[in-house]
């Protein structure tokens, strides 16, 4: 696909690698959930935000948005852990 940077409005359907993770509306994470748990230095890192709905329909509306974040440590003490 096309290369899209934070400018192109990234939303939480948008699937892309790095950068700042883009939440739905009340969800997003406390810098405290986001601290490593090895290490305890935060927040982690964004490697990959993907868009999964689950396509459930109910009424001919989409029940369920899904965005699977994943998140790694960046610091070198972790790796590999």
């Amino acid at each position: 696909g096309a290369y899209v940077s934070e400018s192109d409005g990234v939303d939480p359907s948008t699937t892309k690698v790095g950068g700042q993770a883009k939440w739905w509306p009340g969800i997003a994470p406390t810098e405290a959930q986001l601290t490593c748990c090895l290490c305890r230095q935060g927040p982690m890192r964004l490697l990959v935000q993907v868009y999964a709905p689950l396509h459930l329909v109910s009424q001919g509306i989409r029940v369920n948005e899904r965005t699977l974040y994943v998140f790694a440590c960046s610091n070198k003490s972790c790796h590999g852990q």
